[in-house]
């Protein structure tokens, strides 16, 4: 009877040690936790570095197509763009295409952002020629 009560035992601390080893400690859980902090810290402004660039990009292509629709399409004055924008066929028609954030690198035909740049000016002539200033 001894031996069925000290049998129990064993088995009792056996299944206890098996038990806490499934479980993570507080370190494992704290080196976890700064990992992904570090990560997040890393990857969060290239994120919104690259979401800034894409909005200038598509603002000025965007800008870029009216202008070159203005300078082609005479005929159609007046035409309302989305942007509150007209196009009235007259020499130097201007397009503006403006975004929140800067976005470095963000080329308009030959002009490329800077830093803190926020707008591009995108001109359209009567013979179909653009610059971006």
């Amino acid at each position: 009877m001894r031996t069925r009560t000290q049998l129990a035992l064993i088995q009792s601390l056996q299944a206890r040690r098996k038990a806490t080893k499934n479980a993570f400690t507080l370190v494992e859980l704290m080196i976890v936790v700064a990992v992904i902090g570090i990560l997040s810290a890393v990857a969060l402004p290239q994120y919104l570095q690259a979401r800034n660039r894409a909005s200038a990009g598509a603002a000025v292509g965007e800008a870029i197509g009216l202008a070159k629709e203005c300078a082609v399409g005479q005929a159609a004055k007046l035409l309302a763009t989305p942007r509150g924008q007209t196009c009235d066929g007259s020499a130097g028609q201007s397009f503006t295409a403006t975004w929140s954030g800067d976005a470095n690198g963000v080329r308009c035909l030959t002009a490329t952002a800077g830093a803190g740049t926020t707008s591009f000016n995108v001109v359209a002539s009567t013979t179909g020629a653009l610059s971006c200033s």
